[in-house]
């Protein structure tokens, strides 16, 4: 959440640099942002306005001061309304520092009660102008301190996580930066330092980068470096290549990021499919494993469960990690820990992997960025190759999740399960379904009007419905609700009246039988029934909706996958809603 560029450049494209690097962030958070700057003569500049970066960039776009060195923010609110004042940079009663933060200091109103007593008065909501107040109060108490040292004392007295940069008047020349709990990159423009959020933000124009380890913190000088590691000082550091290639920012002529990620899963898959690594998997059988995850990754876990246990015979437990980490769990050291996040930075997952690295390191992450966090805490780590996932609702790293968690289960069966035709046939067959777009689009003309909708599924299929339901939820703002199709005359029944809508997979697999008699208790209610099934199926008394091909049971939930992907972009595209951007959300949920 939330998105971070700081960085120097005296040859007159700071503001450009700036405004393009956190634009490429604007996915992580758009209620308001700003910057802050340092001039030739030393003197500090702060805009900031509530609402999409355009209008920061309308307010700097006729600047021709000439700035040295500055800090820019996008922010997706979580202390305080979304507003100008509350916007990101903030700066002391003095105005003597300006920052910016990601992540939320849980202590605030302790230390906000604490300057209190020394006169410091208050001018926003949020809890992070305590903390650039704090800095301030540490200033006024020893002046002739290094920016970082005082920084540093700061830190010391606050609980919860950030990533943070600042910059001072006092301090001329010199960028702090720290991080604990929420990711921060350093790298370089043109021999001049840069500290990032993410490195999506730079990666046009550079590749190379060093993530910060948590509790590091750092002052920047132009082309040098002293980065603090507990009591040891690091005046050098090796920026390492990533992978990701600048040109998957584009939308390369679609009408938006998540159609084009709903159009890239077949090549997604085909590269997992070709992955040697993957296929090899040197991660010794364990006898039993726990998934822990969060939103749509915890619902490719509730799939994996059933990959693993079908295929592999491992029993498998799954977790929603914000639940996991405030009980107390028993951690068996013989149970192999698996961590799915799509951005590696989940706070909830990545404060339960700390929780279990303390008693295990039998732990393995699977993710989709190089050198995240959770990798990092991770003794094995698997990557799912996703590329960069700018739509905020999930959609190919979703795929990517399903297919490492098949794949890995398959290399730990005992073969009597072969799939391989119709896996090397996957790419294929999802790109029928993409084929089928226009049908997708009639379904969402049918359902976009109603305020609700249930969705059902059973076996490999209730997943898909809960995954169903949250991608309408998260994009056009209708509430639905997905069940187990087993489990409706336990309750949902009681909603079903005349042409209430109800989607419903029921594809042509082991438990086909079972679920018909769900989906006919729906038309005696006369219930509007959507019904999603594969072309092999015939002679029942249904009129289907949409046709799947057909395909082996264990790959259907790919391929409603991608139906159900399209079929919410649809109808959140015909109510003319923000389908990269729903309101409220984030990519990277770093705060609990």
């Amino acid at each position: 959440m939330c998105g971070i560029v700081a960085t120097f450049d005296n040859k007159g494209n700071l503001i450009k640099t700036l405004l393009d690097g956190i634009k490429n962030l604007e996915y992580r958070g758009y209620d308001s942002s700003g910057s802050a700057f340092i001039d030739n003569k030393g003197q500090l500049s702060v805009y900031k306005y509530q609402g999409k970066i355009k209008n920061l960039e309308t307010a700097l776009k006729n600047n021709t001061t000439s700035y040295e060195y500055g800090i820019i923010h996008t922010r997706w609110a979580t202390h305080g309304i979304p507003n100008d004042i509350n916007a990101h940079p903030h700066t002391d009663i003095d105005s003597n520092f300006a920052i910016v933060h990601n992540g939320i200091i849980e202590n605030y109103i302790e230390i906000k009660n604490y300057l209190a007593k020394y006169h410091v008065t208050f001018s926003t909501q949020t809890d992070t102008e305590v903390l650039v107040q704090l800095i301030n109060y540490f200033y006024k108490k020893n002046p002739s301190k290094d920016f970082i040292e005082i920084v540093n004392n700061a830190l010391k007295m606050v609980k919860g996580a950030y990533a943070i940069a600042v910059i001072s008047p006092k301090y001329i020349d010199e960028i702090v930066v720290a991080r604990k709990g929420s990711p921060l990159a350093i790298t370089k423009i043109n021999n001049n330092f840069c500290a990032v959020s993410d490195p999506i933000a730079l990666l046009n124009i550079s590749k190379n980068y060093y993530f910060l380890k948590d509790g590091d913190i750092a002052v920047l000088n132009h082309s040098k470096i002293l980065l603090k590691r507990g009591k040891k000082n690091i005046n050098k550091i090796v920026l390492k290549n990533i992978s990701s290639n600048a040109e998957e920012i584009g939308k390369a002529g679609y009408k938006h990021f998540m159609l084009k990620e709903i159009y890239e899963q077949p090549e997604v898959i085909s590269r997992l499919l070709a992955d040697s690594d993957l296929k090899k998997n040197h991660i010794k059988r364990p006898s039993n494993i726990k998934i822990i995850a969060c939103g749509t990754s915890y619902h490719a876990s509730m799939i994996g469960k059933y990959y693993l246990e079908e295929l592999s015979g491992i029993s498998t437990d799954i977790e929603v990690a914000s639940e996991f980490i405030y009980r107390k769990p028993v951690i068996n050291k013989s149970t192999l820990y698996v961590f799915i996040s799509q951005s590696g930075e989940t706070a909830d997952s990545l404060t339960a992997i700390k929780l279990v690295s303390k008693f295990t390191k039998n732990t393995l992450a699977i993710t989709n960025v190089v050198g995240s966090s959770i990798s990092r805490e991770s003794k094995f780590v698997i990557y799912t190759r996703a590329g960069i996932e700018i739509g905020v609702a999930s959609t190919k790293t979703f795929l990517a999740q399903l297919m490492v968690l098949l794949l890995i289960s398959l290399n730990w069966s005992n073969n009597k399960i072969n799939i391989k035709k119709e896996l090397n046939l996957l790419p294929i067959i999802l790109e029928k379904v993409l084929d089928q777009k226009i049908n997708i689009n009639n379904i969402a003309k049918k359902l976009k009007n109603f305020s609700s909708i249930l969705v059902m599924g059973r076996y490999l299929n209730y997943p898909i419905a809960l995954e169903c339901a949250l991608k309408i939820k998260e994009l056009s703002y209708i509430q639905a609700e997905g069940y187990a199709a087993g489990e409706m005359k336990h309750g949902p029944i009681a909603l079903l009246e005349e042409n209430y809508p109800v989607i419903f997979f029921c594809p042509n697999d082991s438990i086909m039988v079972k679920s018909l008699s769900n989906s006919q208790e729906i038309l005696a209610r006369k219930g509007k029934l959507i019904f999603i099934t594969s072309d092999d199926l015939k002679n029942v008394p249904i009129d289907p909706a949409f046709k799947l091909p057909k395909t082996s049971n264990y790959l259907y939930p790919f391929l409603n996958s991608v139906f159900l992907q399209l079929l919410a972009y649809e109808i959140a595209d015909q109510k003319k809603l923000n389908v990269d951007q729903p309101r409220n959300l984030a990519k990277s949920v770093t705060v609990e």
